[in-house]
């Protein structure tokens, strides 16, 4: 399992789900099975953006950061408790014990123009972006990254689990 720890957040309860699957989830006994929601946003996760998760219908985990003007991305970082880096092709590579799973595809996007960017590891092992000075951050624009497909919550044999489980403590 791979556990996705945002930093800098701001605190609150802040949680929109929305498309609420026909099915539940279970991790054993009864009592943990849990709904699914084809969407989630995160208003305000950061003070001027906001983050949204959907589950693409061809899988994968789909987010993207939604910017007001004047926010400043620098504020954006967050880190994985299993091993981090980034590839030769500026892929976040995660791997644990039994999966290795990728970010990538990352677009900014402001005013239907696509601006270069790419991710960054920081000394601290947090994942950060290091975006083209043509951004206006006087302008909204949108952070939109990719995690490779997971289409399955098992994987690697018996005995193990495939999940992306976000945290923003």
């Amino acid at each position: 399992m791979k556990f996705q720890k945002w930093r800098n957040l701001e605190k609150g309860d802040f949680l929109e789900s929305k498309f609420k699957t026909s099915h539940y989830f279970t991790y054993g006994d009864s009592k943990f099975n849990s709904l699914g929601f084809a969407k989630l946003k995160y208003s305000q996760i950061y003070n001027g953006a906001d983050l949204v998760f959907d589950i693409p219908a061809n899988g994968g985990v789909h987010y993207q950061f939604v910017c007001n003007p004047a926010f400043d991305f620098h504020q954006i970082k967050w880190k994985y408790d299993v091993n981090t880096i980034i590839t030769s092709k500026g892929l976040v590579q995660i791997t644990s014990q039994n999966d290795t799973v990728y970010e990538g595809g990352l677009k900014v996007l402001q005013n239907a123009i696509s601006i270069p960017a790419q991710f960054k590891l920081n000394p601290a092992k947090e994942i950060t972006f290091d975006i083209a000075l043509s951004l206006n951050l006087n302008k909204p624009y949108i952070i939109d990254p990719f995690v490779t497909q997971i289409n399955t919550l098992r994987s690697g044999g018996p005995g193990a689990s495939k999940a992306l489980d976000v945290d923003y403590d």
